[in-house]
């Protein structure tokens, strides 16, 4: 069986869920930039976006054939980060986005969707507090699973700026052993 979400080759991670869109958005970059410079270019276009040249009198796309050599490659660029960032991602995510017709509003949506309003994230960020104030060893659980249950705690509160001090991580990690 294929892990899709970790991708393969040419292919990009597949983000199957939006709850994955942490650890997913980073392998995406990682996966880009592990293209080389092409994939490089096409990571900036996505992080600072590409506006189409128009024509002043009307307001239309300059047709490509009418494009100078330097715009042709930004858009050659943008349409390549749109068609990785769209295999990125599952049909039914992507039919949420739609109306997306560039990779950096692809991107941003995703994000905002993820990441919700203030209000979302600040509710977030309580849920996490209390889920590590209460984080303990669960019934038959083995050392094997707590360690990357509990790392996993830490990643999600370091997605969320939520910073403890050290001493504070290895008490709590030592508690739960007991």
């Amino acid at each position: 069986i294929n892990d899709l979400s970790s991708g393969s080759g040419n292919r990009p991670p597949k983000l199957m869920e939006m709850q994955e869109y942490n650890q997913w958005q980073k392998k995406f970059k990682i996966h880009l930039e592990g293209m080389g410079l092409e994939g490089t270019e096409a990571w900036q276009m996505i992080a600072k976006g590409y506006v189409a040249p128009i024509l002043e009198n009307t307001g239309e796309p300059i047709p490509l054939e009418s494009l100078a050599d330097d715009e042709k490659k930004k858009f050659v660029v943008e349409k390549k980060a749109f068609s990785q960032l769209t295999q990125a991602i599952t049909n039914d995510l992507l039919h949420q986005f739609g109306a997306c017709t560039t990779s950096k509003q692809l991107w941003d949506m995703l994000k905002n969707r993820h990441d919700g309003n203030e209000k979302t994230r600040t509710l977030r960020k309580e849920e996490l507090r209390k889920e590590f104030e209460h984080f303990s060893y669960i019934g038959n659980e083995t050392l094997k699973e707590l360690v990357p249950r509990y790392n996993h705690l830490l990643t999600e509160l370091a997605n969320y700026d939520i910073n403890i001090p050290m001493n504070f991580l290895v008490d709590k990690f030592a508690d739960a052993l007991l």
